[in-house]
């Protein structure tokens, strides 16, 4: 079996965010467990290929209720508005070049909620 498949069995165990897995011991569970050693990177990578994982400071997670949910994405939210600030310094910063970025605005939209 590979990685992936070894997380999927996994994560059932870690319902609701008060159970979140932290990803040293998710990277230790795949190496002593199912001898599967995995960089951090090459981990990261995969969880973010499944989008039922819920992240937060705390670990992974699976939702288990609307709170879990609202949390996870509040938690991207602050994670994304440090780079979204970073874009509008830039097109302030250079105007002629962002023209082309009425799409941005919509998006501004859905991290301001």
């Amino acid at each position: 079996m590979d990685a992936k498949t070894f997380i999927e069995i996994i994560m059932p165990f870690h319902k609701g965010k008060e159970n979140a897995i932290t990803r040293e011991v998710l990277r230790n569970t795949l190496r002593y467990i199912y001898n599967t050693p995995l960089p951090d990177r090459e981990m990261r990578r995969i969880v973010k290929t499944m989008p039922e994982i819920c992240s937060s400071s705390h670990g992974y997670y699976l939702a288990d209720s609307q709170q879990d949910y609202d949390d996870a994405v509040e938690y991207l939210k602050k994670k994304i508005y440090p780079l979204w600030a970073d874009i509008k310094n830039l097109q302030e910063a250079y105007p002629e070049f962002s023209k082309g970025d009425e799409q941005l605005s919509l998006f501004e939209g859905g991290i301001n909620e």
